[in-house]
């Protein structure tokens, strides 16, 4: 039978749906499997890919802490890393979910994995994004440590041609940042380049999220706090105003040893789009408090029901992923979850596809695999 159908050219039952499941046919267009965007914009032009407690591969308030973690984010194509870096024994400081069960890392083995599996997937340049907790000591340690372990590939001095804009991702490239807080300007960091900062601390002033009740009660007793307002450019009446929540003012102590070290990423807290267009500099970057973050996504939420054609209508292509996930339904303890596959909507073939599926930690459940027809018109 086989003979005969070779013969006549043809393709058998087996042999169609062998083709359906090849690589062929897989739903990921291999065409996008190395960079296609413009990679010369200035950094701020790019969405990246991160991660977020990357440390932890299991439950966020018992569960072990563990380098694999860092690993498997970096061969995956990650390029920001979250590091809780808080106070350890001996002068050590530790990587681990503050006030949680969960175990800990000397900080010093998390930026040697780093380094090594930096730049296994991508050339492009990977930020650390330090939520740093240490006292100024141990923050010295980590200055030692970030320099010794990386060497140059550590960004510790602005370019040459970037003193007032951000670089882009092709002239940053075999590079790591640091993010952190940050005392002074990128010119007074040039200025006490290969200076003694051993034992030098500053106060770096920080707006941080009131809670709900302590806002209430500090607007009864005085008028210290006040509603920050976000004005639209559209609309000026007042009762267009976006109430934001309340800042209160905080001082941290910084060595600056590590402070010296962020060059393009100083970290700043989110206050507001209108705060940010008017005072922001080039160097500085924004993040959301994780509570404020937990309230944005609520607002954003949505429970749609699909039959058996999914149709929907993508305002953002570019921007925009497509997730299929596999679930055992169980209506007693929730759905169990089984594989999943995501990837950019835009690197989607059309037509006939099978749909790779993978398990939680990024491990191929081949031949486990999807069959969709699909087709979009941009």
């Amino acid at each position: 039978m086989l003979h005969t159908v070779k013969e006549a050219r043809q393709m058998s039952l087996e042999g169609f749906i062998r083709y359906l499941c090849s690589s062929d046919c897989q739903l990921f267009d291999n065409d996008y499997e190395k960079v296609y965007q413009d990679m010369t914009h200035p950094l701020n032009d790019y969405f990246i890919s991160s991660s977020h407690n990357t440390y932890l591969i299991s439950d966020q308030l018992v569960g072990p802490s563990d380098i694999w973690g860092y690993v498997s984010a970096l061969v995956k194509g990650c390029r920001c890393l979250e590091i809780d870096c808080w106070d350890g024994s001996q002068n050590e400081p530790v990587v681990y979910h503050g006030y949680t069960l969960t175990s800990k890392l000397l900080f010093k083995t998390v930026i040697q994995a780093i380094h090594k599996y930096a730049f296994i997937a991508s050339d492009y340049p990977l930020v650390l994004s330090l939520e740093n907790h240490c006292s100024p000591p141990q923050q010295e340690v980590m200055a030692d440590n970030l320099q010794f372990i990386l060497g140059d590939a550590l960004l510790s001095d602005m370019l040459d041609d970037f003193s007032d804009q951000l670089p882009s991702p092709e002239a940053l490239k075999f590079k790591i940042l640091v993010r952190n807080k940050k005392i002074g300007t990128l010119v007074e960091t040039r200025e006490r380049r290969n200076s003694d900062k051993h034992g030098q601390v500053q106060e770096y002033e920080e707006y941080e999220e009131a809670e709900k009740e302590e806002e209430e009660d500090k607007m009864k007793e005085s008028g210290a706090l006040t509603f920050l307002k976000d004005y639209s450019e559209k609309e000026t009446e007042p009762r267009n105003l976006v109430r934001l929540p309340l800042f209160r003012k905080k001082r941290v102590k910084v060595a600056l040893a590590l402070s010296d070290l962020v060059i393009y990423t100083k970290a700043e807290k989110f206050r507001s789009f209108y705060h940010s267009k008017l005072y922001q500099q080039f160097n500085e970057t924004n993040s959301i408090g994780e509570s404020e973050a937990r309230k944005l996504s609520k607002l954003s939420a949505f429970s749609p029901r699909w039959n058996e054609t999914f149709t929907f209508v993508i305002q953002v292509p570019e921007l925009a992923l497509i997730r299929f996930v596999v679930e055992n339904q169980n209506f007693l303890t929730g759905n169990e979850f089984l594989g999943q596959y995501t990837l950019p909507v835009l690197c989607m073939s059309k037509g006939y596809r099978h749909v790779p599926l993978f398990s939680k930690f990024g491990q191929s459940l081949e031949p486990a695999s999807l069959f969709t027809y699909i087709w979009y018109v941009r």
